[in-house]
């Protein structure tokens, strides 16, 4: 009897194995795939919110890889910067709606140590409405270390153990890609998959969008004008679907962007610009005496919008002043892509690039970067 038992145990253990492997066998391989495509930790979504993405900042940073170049800035840098194409280590910080300014306190709130900070700067950077949001961003963050840092001693025993189980979990990732948290599905995800013909993934994009988030349709935005690809590393991926041509980009993504900027933007450049001006520099000092190299970068706009808001503010002028009193090294976007201006298919709207545009001045920016080191 006890042979039989023994017999069955040791038959047991190679057909488990053998049922994981047949599990596992075609998810590993399509992730490993995915990930020498996308790299990793790559999202094929875009974040809900602030909140949200500083989250997905937070996990990425925290497996302690160190940070080369670090891009800080608003939109114009989060759409138009992708750090695959820049040196290995970079990372793109930066937030819709809100200043370079909050990307500079996250320096110190999140304790990075980068080797050089590229500070994409524009008007918008210096009103109210963008910095007192970016603040919001570098509170969430600092409360996010303060509940760390003051936890009670029951906390840090629950830490330990999380701690512990993360290792175990990250271990087993290194060897499985797909045990990496980042790939967990519900059974759910796949009876829908099952179950929905339409919604099978039919490229590996697709089958990023669906290990990552459960889902495989693209988000399509803007009565289906564009979606948002992937998250890598900071940068939103936007993949337009239907490009812009002359007849239709003015009316469509050049003027109400104009007109929003002389509505909101531009009269509060002028009432609070100086003081942000202030507060920047008093940043960049602070951090380029800690050896952190600090470069300046206006991102290319579409048609004469640059000459719309310096008109309008004395942008240029006020940018120049603050590169010479600082001795900073400024790149115009503009003078790096002359024929992005002309081409308004290389554009989301007025102020924004999209995917494919972004990769074309990223390759251009890394270029200028290594010759100016």
């Amino acid at each position: 009897m006890l042979s039989s038992i023994f017999s069955s145990r040791t038959g047991f253990w190679p057909a488990g194995l053998l049922g994981l492997a047949a599990l596992l066998g075609p998810a590993e391989s399509m992730i490993r795939t995915i990930e020498r495509s996308f790299g990793e930790k790559a999202r094929f979504t875009y974040p809900a919110n602030d909140a949200q993405k500083l989250d997905w900042a937070l996990d990425y940073l925290a497996q302690g890889r160190p940070i080369s170049t670090l891009i800080v800035g608003n939109s114009q840098c989060e759409y138009g910067v992708d750090p695959a194409w820049l040196e290995p280590g970079s990372y793109n910080l930066t937030f819709s709606g809100s200043s370079f300014i909050a990307g500079l306190k996250l320096v110190r709130t999140l304790d990075l140590a980068p080797k050089q900070i590229v500070i994409c700067i524009s008007p918008a950077d210096l009103t109210r409405d963008m910095v007192t949001r970016g603040d919001q961003i570098v509170a969430a963050a600092q409360a996010k270390r303060g509940l760390v840092r003051g936890s009670s001693f029951r906390d840090k025993v629950t830490s330990w153990r999380q701690r512990f189980e993360n290792e175990v979990g990250a271990g087993f990732a290194v060897v499985f890609r797909s045990g990496d948290p980042h790939y967990r599905r519900l059974l759910s995800d796949f009876g829908h998959l099952l179950t929905r013909r339409d919604a099978w993934p039919d490229t590996l994009e697709a089958w990023g969008r669906f290990w990552t988030s459960g889902q495989s349709r693209k988000p399509q935005q803007v009565d289906a004008r564009y979606y948002t690809a992937r998250f890598d590393r900071g940068f939103l991926g936007l993949v337009m679907i239907r490009p812009w041509n002359s007849a239709d980009f003015d009316s469509g993504a050049y003027l109400p962007v104009v007109n929003n900027y002389r509505a909101t933007v531009f009269p509060d450049y002028d009432q609070n610009g100086n003081r942000y001006w202030e507060e920047a520099k008093a940043l960049v000092a602070d951090l380029s005496r800690s050896g952190i190299r600090i470069v300046l970068l206006r991102m290319p706009v579409a048609k004469d919008f640059a000459v719309i808001e310096d008109e309008a503010t004395g942008f240029s002028r006020h940018l120049a002043a603050f590169a010479t009193k600082l001795g900073l090294r400024s790149l115009d976007g503009a003078a790096l892509a002359p024929d992005m201006a002309r081409d308004v298919a290389s554009y989301r709207d007025a102020a924004h690039l999209h995917q494919q545009s972004a990769q074309i001045f990223t390759n251009r920016l890394a270029k200028e970067l290594a010759q100016g080191r």
